[in-house]
Order: structure tokens, then sequence, then C-alpha cells
């Protein structure tokens, strides 16, 4: 235990520990300076952060709206099912699809190839037949010691490695036998082929008596143009739209119906002006404030309201490229309002979506895309200007918490100087408080024995 951390003033009356704390805190007051500056250094680094935050938020909804992709969207619908009622197929529209309406058919969905023997007894004894078949030009070769789970797994192996068969196999417990199935992985005629090989071991009802099911293409009809694909995911054939083909229906024609997709456009636009409004505010958080005791943190910081000119500017300004068209974003339902912020029509919107997507999205590329420049100019990476303030901060804050470190080092040591200062003089006053009691109690002996 350190000999200087408790004492008390008994031989002194004074309460020595009190009165060392006391000494210290008093020469602790210009650290305490310290801490309040980095204190408020921290609160400042916050709120450049959070600055930072909108900014970034601003960034990639601008880019998001002035990119094109959001006003480049179709939707695609499908009328009319099988006689059934069961679905001849699903359209998605994609990017950069043409709108307008087609007719599509389905007269065959693409399947996949397959293989499937005959029954067997047992999956594990051994069959006793040899021989090989192909599948897909990789050989499979069959020892007489080989069972129905021993060929699977060869089969399986092969689909594996740079150059896989992509076809696997199982066997199926049918409750009557066992029989392995094997299918590609994929459809369409050109994805599987099986050969018999030696022995005739594949196709010979006396070995495995298999069933080899060619793939087929799917083959379906655009506008009167017929069509194959080896799948029933089709995504090139009506340039934008994915077509799902679930439903052969060969005399029954139903109608893809494909439109620009408002919803994604207005969503974008929201987004581009809710951020927009969200900086907004940030900056006028961060107005200086007359009359107050306390400031914003970013006050001072002439930064904001640069960076808020210069986004005005660019809303405000107009498209030189197209003076018989669109040129400004209040004719297409963006506008600054008296307070600073951002409104949107959404009719205005879907006005010019519908009447000159082209010349909309190359304004909201000038005029937003702007925008997106000088706020990714400041947000860059660690040569943008936030950046740099930040690094700076934090620089400033380490050197003004090691000087408090090392500030109250020096400290500690001058309190326990201090304690061993004052145990010393409660020591000494101990010692002559015993003496002065034993000069009294012997004086007083001397003059009782006088009497």
């Amino acid at each position: 235990m350190d000999p200087v951390a408790s004492f008390s003033g008994l031989s002194s009356g004074l309460d020595t520990k009190e009165l060392v704390a006391r000494l210290i805190a008093v020469e602790r007051r210009p650290l305490a300076r310290l801490e309040a500056q980095v204190k408020d250094l921290r609160t400042r680094r916050a709120a450049w952060v959070s600055y930072r935050d909108a900014l970034q938020k601003l960034r990639d909804a601008a880019a998001a709206l002035s990119g094109g992709t959001a006003l480049a969207r179709t939707t695609a619908s499908v009328q009319g099912t099988a006689p059934g009622g069961a679905p001849v197929l699903s359209a998605a529209g994609g990017t950069g699809a043409t709108p307008g309406t087609y007719a599509v058919q389905v007269n065959r969905l693409a399947t996949a190839g397959t293989i499937r023997t005959r029954a067997f007894t047992s999956a594990t004894a051994a069959l006793g037949l040899s021989g090989d078949f192909t599948i897909n030009g990789q050989t499979v070769t069959i020892a007489a010691t080989d069972s129905l789970d021993a060929i699977r797994d060869r089969i399986n192996a092969l689909n594996t490695g740079a150059t896989p068969t992509r076809v696997s196999a199982t066997v199926i417990d049918t409750g009557n036998g066992f029989v392995l199935s094997a299918r590609a992985a994929d459809t369409g005629a050109a994805a599987f082929e099986a050969v018999d090989g030696t022995g005739s071991v594949l196709s010979d009802v006396a070995a495995l008596g298999a069933t080899v099911t060619d793939g087929v293409d799917a083959e379906f009809v655009v506008d009167g143009v017929t069509v194959t694909r080896a799948s029933n995911s089709v995504g090139d054939v009506i340039p934008g739209v994915t077509l799902s083909l679930l439903t052969a229906a060969p005399r029954t024609p139903v109608q893809v119906t494909v439109g620009r997709d408002t919803e994604a456009a207005r969503a974008a636009a929201q987004a581009f002006v809710t951020a927009y409004n969200e900086f907004i505010d940030f900056v006028a958080r961060q107005a200086p404030v007359s009359n107050a005791a306390t400031q914003p943190p970013l006050a001072r910081e002439t930064m904001l309201a640069s960076d808020q000119r210069r986004f005005v500017g660019a809303l405000q300004g107009a498209l030189g490229t197209n003076p018989e068209g669109v040129r400004r974003l209040g004719e297409v339902g963006i506008t600054i309002e008296r307070s600073g912020k951002l409104a949107l029509d959404a009719g205005a919107l879907d006005a010019a979506l519908a009447t000159d997507p082209a010349a909309l999205r190359a304004l909201l590329a000038d005029r937003v895309g702007a925008v997106e420049a000088a706020a990714a100019e400041q947000v860059r990476g660690v040569t943008g200007t936030i950046a740099q303030r930040l690094k700076s901060l934090d620089e400033r804050v380490a050197r003004l918490e090691t000087r408090v470190e090392e500030g109250d080092a020096r400290l500690e040591l001058r309190r326990r100087a201090l304690t061993r200062r004052f145990v010393t003089m409660e020591s000494a006053l101990a010692q002559l408080n015993n003496l002065t009691s034993a000069v009294g109690a012997q004086l007083a002996r001397l003059a009782a024995g006088g009497s």
C-alpha cells in the first residue's frame, strides 16, 4: 500500500487530505480548460460527421436521379391465360425497354434431359454389369461390382471440376424398387446428351434398361415471329423485358404491355428532394444565433453557406443544349420554395417523362448532376474538404489529450510530494506533542516532590 495514499491531521488538527486535494484542484484548472477544449472539438467533429452524412445522402440521391436509370425503368404486365386459367407467362420490365404492346404465344416449354433406369430390388447390391456410356461427352464406366448407388456416385463425380457435366443423379425408392434418375441442370436440346457405349449397358433392358429423354428448346411466337430458346426465362427477345414462360398454350396468345415505370421515377425524384431538404435543415440548425451564450458547433464555418449557394445555383440554372425543350427543373416539377427547400410536383414529372423522356434525362443529368458533383467533391475520400477538417480536428484532440495526460502525471507527482510533506509535518508535530507531554509530566512530578 502506498504510504502516502491515506493520512489524517491527528496532530495538527488539519484535514490535510482535503487540503492537498484543494491545492491540486487549483493547480489543475489549466488542464480542465484543455479538457473543455477537447469536448468542444469533439462536438464540432460530430457536427462535421453529421454534415458529411447529409452530403453523402444528397450525393447518392442526386446520382440515382441524374444517372437516368430510374427514368429508364419500365413495367410489364400480361393479359390473358391458358384455356384452363393457368398463367401462360409472366413479364418483368427492366431498363431501356420501349413502351408498347406485344402478342406472345407459347407453343412449347423448354425441358431438361433425363435418364431413368428400370427398377432394381436393391440400391446397394452389386448389379454384375460392365460397360460404359457417356453423359455430355464424359464417360461413365461401370464395373460388375457396382451397385445402383455406386453408379449414381460415378455420374455425380463427373459433375465437378473445371468441366462439369451439369448432370446430377439420385436413387429413388419407388416402393416397388429402386430407380436411378439423372437430370440435366439446364434446359434445352443442347444441354444434355447421353450416348450408350460398350455392352449397351445403358439401354439394354437386361442391363440398366434406361429411358433417355432429350431436352427440348422452348418455342414461342412474338408478334408473328417464331422464336426458340434453350431456357424458359427469356430476356433477349423484347429488349429490356424478361419473359418467364410458364404454360404451353399453342393457340392462345396473350398480350404483354410495356410501360414506363413512373413510380420509380417519382421515388428517385422524391428521394433527391428529401435529401436536399434535410441538408437545408442541417445548415439552418448551424446558423449563428444572436444574443446567445452558446452557438451551434459549425456556426462560424462559411463552407456550409457556400455549399448551399453552389447547390442553389445548379438547381436554378438552365440546360443550354435544349433550346426547344425543357431547360429548367421547375418545368418538370422540381422547384425551390421561399424557405429554400425543394418541392416536387409528381404530376409535372410524370408529364415530362411521358412527353420527352430523353429531354428529361438530359436536364436531370446536367442540373442534378451538378449537385452530385459538388457534394461528391466535399466528401471525397481522404482528399475531400470534410475529410481534411476531420483529420485536423483529430490531430488537435490528440495533442490536447496528450497535454492533459502529461499534466495529470505531473500533478500526481505533485500530490505525492505534498502528501509526504504533510506526513512529515504530522510526524514532527506528534513527536513535539509527545515531548511536551513528557516535560509536563516531569515538571508535575518535581513540583509534587518539592511540596
